[in-house]
């Protein structure tokens, strides 16, 4: 997966600048770069969306500043090792120097775009809507990714957990401890293994 969206970048189809093929891409990359399911970051239905979304405007913040986002903290109400209890808090640090930089270009959309992120009380608070304003839902999402792929790779073999599969492959060839990738994933077994590749990469 990593390869297929740095190769999604490079390619023809984001450019001219379209709205939706950037959100696309800053949620896919947020939940590669956080180990995220992709449930953790948008509603799967509208009552959900309307009602009670895993993301709203309030659970993002950057740090030092909006203008100058070097980490963003991301508040999660509540996610899949862990349902009830208080918030869990991750945190993505901001890279410029990468092909793509979620953390960068959602802070800078937010700042330039801010109606659409700032809704009314009659549209609903979830975080991530499409150019139409209509909230992003995590069935639509994947189904615009592997529209996408198409091109690509086979679009069959991208599912809503494959940003998180993704995370842990590029966590794992940073060297990163086993014990580290698990605390970052917020896994509370050793699920976590059957992400893992045990060949050389």
């Amino acid at each position: 997966l990593p390869e297929h969206i740095s190769h999604l970048i490079s390619s023809h189809h984001l450019f001219p600048f379209i709205f939706d093929d950037l959100i696309l891409l800053i949620v896919i990359t947020i939940a590669l770069y956080g180990l995220f399911r992709l449930g953790e970051l948008l509603p799967s239905s509208s009552r959900e969306a309307f009602s009670n979304p895993p993301l709203s405007l309030s659970s993002i913040s950057f740090f030092p500043s909006i203008s100058n986002p070097l980490i963003s903290f991301i508040s999660l109400s509540h996610t899949k090792s862990f349902p009830s209890g208080p918030p869990i808090w991750k945190c993505i640090f901001a890279n410029p120097s990468r092909p793509f930089c979620p953390v960068f270009h959602l802070a800078h959309l937010i700042s330039f775009f801010p109606h659409r992120f700032i809704f009314p009380s009659v549209q609903s608070p979830s975080l991530f809507h499409w150019d139409n304003s209509k909230p992003i839902l995590k069935a639509t999402l994947i189904t615009h990714f592997k529209k996408a792929m198409t091109h690509i790779t086979d679009p069959s073999l991208f599912a809503g957990h494959s940003p998180r599969r993704g995370g842990v492959l590029l966590l794992q060839r940073a060297h990163t401890p086993d014990w580290a990738i698990r605390l970052i994933g917020g896994w509370d077994s050793d699920a976590y293994f059957r992400y893992m590749s045990r060949t050389p990469t």
